[in-house]
């Protein structure tokens, strides 16, 4: 039903936000990693890629500011026992890479760490988890050791329009941005991504 949300953010604890969506606030449920990064962004308009969980009792937005993590939510959520909290839970406490890594090297361990997992838990989602992460790692959204960098979302729009406007297709545009590399990509300006995009097609 939804696919993102575009709105000023209004709000932010450290478990949700409220975004204003053309005069309609929405709770948005968000992980602890992503209210850490907002509680900097109150006042500005920003895009939350979400996912609607609907219940006898309820109807919950999840949201997360890049498309990797809500793929990676979907994943989980789907596992038995991992509901849409622990979801995020796991979320909060480990990246999408640290995930895919503990996944694909059986760390129980790691897994362990998360507040809900146990040891009977962790082996499950290294069983379940397993291939869907190795797909999930090498398709049009990457949770490889690569992708490392964040983009503010807004810039990552802007980012994206230009380089659809130079003729490159959706998959090119997300490769091309998985493979920027630089230290600091916070402090950048569209147009000098735009110039690291192009440069990356070479990678």
């Amino acid at each position: 039903m939804y696919s993102f949300l575009k709105g000023e953010l209004i709000e932010v604890s450290d478990s949700s936000c409220v975004l204003n969506v053309n005069n309609v606030g929405y709770l948005v449920n968000i992980t602890k990693r992503e209210a850490t990064r907002m509680l900097t962004l109150q006042g500005q308009e920003l895009t939350l890629y979400v996912e609607l969980i609907v219940r006898e009792d309820s109807h919950s937005l999840f949201g997360f500011t890049d498309r990797t993590s809500k793929e990676l939510f979907r994943i989980l959520i789907q596992l038995n026992g991992v509901g849409p909290k622990l979801a995020l839970s796991i979320l909060s406490e480990l990246s999408p890479e640290e995930l895919s890594k503990a996944v694909l090297t059986s760390d129980i361990v790691k897994l362990t760490s998360i507040s809900g997992i146990g040891k009977k838990t962790a082996e499950r989602m290294v069983i379940d988890l397993k291939d869907k992460i190795k797909n999930f790692s090498v398709g049009n959204i990457s949770i490889s050791e690569n992708a490392k960098q964040n983009i503010n979302p807004i810039i990552e729009e802007e980012l994206t329009s230009a380089l659809t406007a130079l003729g490159y297709r959706s998959n090119e545009i997300k490769k091309m941005i998985q493979n920027i590399r630089v230290d600091n990509i916070e402090g950048l300006k569209v147009e000098e991504l735009i110039k690291l995009a192009l440069k990356a097609t070479s990678f």
